[in-house]
């Protein structure tokens, strides 16, 4: 089961993708959880629940990062099904979504038709947008539940109101076949709601993850420059056509005033970066 973890985890790392953390290789000491059946574990040798318990924890990180690497994979087919749609179309609707939903402009991606030619920065952009709209899918069970739960309520309150019994013991058998007092319908409404926005919460999360890897990611390909540019001093057109690439600027849009302080940003970061590494060759 470990080597199913470390191989989903290299898996989303080939195809492009960002594990959210390592993998957690040291299970921790045993502990029993609540809701944990325990009444075995003085019978049960310690060999055997620590067997257990190790099983269990290759199996989470296990589905962990499959999951991961099913959401790149996912997001893969994503890319190639938006670029089947005419470029005109494709930029209306990433527009109109950043418009709807006040999303910073700096996160927005370029759909470009060649997926081998975009950047990283512009890829993570775009792997952005497709989670985000998932967002939408989980704010929308949320909905969904408070209308289900106020249905539920309004067809108690008709059937208590037909039978003209009290609204505490009548049951209705439309409710997963057996009869339900008020308080429980509450109480189902209640838990499903909160459910979907516990899964709501989790994607934001996951959301604001995704975001915070964008400068990180903005640093190694800037730090990548002088991997690419072989000559110890490297003309500034060069620097500045590698700058363009990692922002999905044109070549020669670099001078554009519209694009120049982008460009002179990550002009910066990339000299912050070149100099730690001449003083280590120094020293």
């Amino acid at each position: 089961m470990q080597a199913y973890a470390e191989g989903k985890r290299i898996a989303l790392i080939q195809l492009g993708g960002r594990p959210t953390r390592p993998i957690q290789r040291d299970a921790g000491d045993w502990t029993c959880t609540e809701g944990t059946d325990d009444s075995s574990s003085g019978e049960e040798d310690d060999k055997q629940r620590d067997s257990r318990w190790l099983i269990n924890h290759w199996a989470h990180e296990g589905s962990k990062f499959a999951q991961e690497l099913h959401a790149w994979q996912s997001f893969r087919r994503f890319q190639q099904h938006v670029r089947t749609k005419p470029v005109p179309l494709r930029e209306r609707r990433v527009d109109d979504y950043w418009n709807e939903r006040a999303i910073r402009e700096a996160l927005k991606p370029q759909l470009y038709n060649d997926l081998e030619q975009e950047s990283k920065v512009n890829e993570w952009k775009e792997y952005y947008w497709y989670q985000h709209r998932q967002l939408h899918a989980y704010e929308k069970k949320i909905t969904e539940g408070e209308r289900e739960k106020e249905r539920w309520l309004q067809d108690y309150d008709a059937a208590a109101l037909r039978t003209s019994c009290n609204d505490k013991t009548v049951g209705t058998a439309w409710l997963h076949g057996r009869w339900q007092s008020r308080e429980n319908i509450i109480e189902i409404g209640d838990c499903l709601i909160r459910r979907a926005t516990r899964d709501r919460n989790k994607h934001a999360s996951m959301l604001e993850w995704i975001e915070g890897q964008l400068p990180l990611i903005i640093s190694e390909q800037v730090s990548n420059i002088w991997t690419c540019i072989p000559t110890s001093k490297p003309r500034q057109a060069d620097i500045n056509r590698r700058l363009c690439h990692i922002a999905q600027i044109p070549t020669s849009s670099h001078d554009d005033p519209e694009h120049l302080p982008t460009i002179t940003s990550l002009s910066l970061a990339a000299s912050a970066i070149r100099k730690p590494q001449k003083q280590a060759r120094i020293d």
